[in-house]
């Protein structure tokens, strides 16, 4: 007949060996800590569905280029760019649009259906490439207002400053040693 000692108290479940009350609490701490990180580790698994890692392969060179995106966006897709080839990005607002698929072409053709939905500008210097989006499409630019010029002097004024002496020294003013 075997003998079930897994729940009986002071005993070790594994062996069946009578154990002491130190080596039960240290038992007991570990066993809770494994099953608080299994916990853990499960309720970041439901509570985080975005945790998908985002995939951007480039293939190619700028005459002929193969884009596949997968749970990107579009940021990720021009910083894979960047170092194959030497495709500078700057913006003032965030890249954030969602991109998935395969983009085939020359780098324009690529770059133009990548920013599709954005304003930009595309600069060729010497070996690189330098994106600058402005905006997305459909909003509208802010119109800066000029700053006013200072009112124009007269030309009397002008020449009353320019012909005026230096400073005098007043009158009855004590003279210095």
């Amino acid at each position: 007949m075997v003998e079930r000692t897994m729940n009986r108290p002071g005993r070790s479940p594994a062996s069946g060996v009578e154990m002491t009350s130190g080596h039960r609490l240290q038992f007991q701490c570990r066993s809770l800590a494994i099953e608080l990180s299994a916990c853990l580790l499960a309720l970041m698994v439901v509570s985080n569905p975005t945790a998908v890692r985002a995939e951007v392969r480039v293939q190619g060179d700028a005459a002929a280029l193969r884009v596949d995106a997968s749970k990107s966006h579009v940021a990720e897709v021009l910083s894979a760019l960047g170092p194959a080839l030497h495709v500078r990005v700057k913006t003032s607002i965030a890249l954030d649009k969602a991109i998935n698929g395969t983009y085939v072409g020359s780098l324009q053709q690529v770059l133009s259906r990548v920013l599709d939905g954005y304003n930009y500008v595309i600069k060729r210097r010497d070996a690189a490439i330098e994106v600058v989006v402005i905006g997305t499409r459909g909003n509208r630019a802010m119109a800066v207002q000029a700053p006013t010029p200072a009112p124009a002097r007269s030309l009397a004024a002008e020449w009353r400053t320019s012909t005026a002496p230096g400073p005098q020294k007043p009158v009855n003013a004590p003279a210095k040693p």
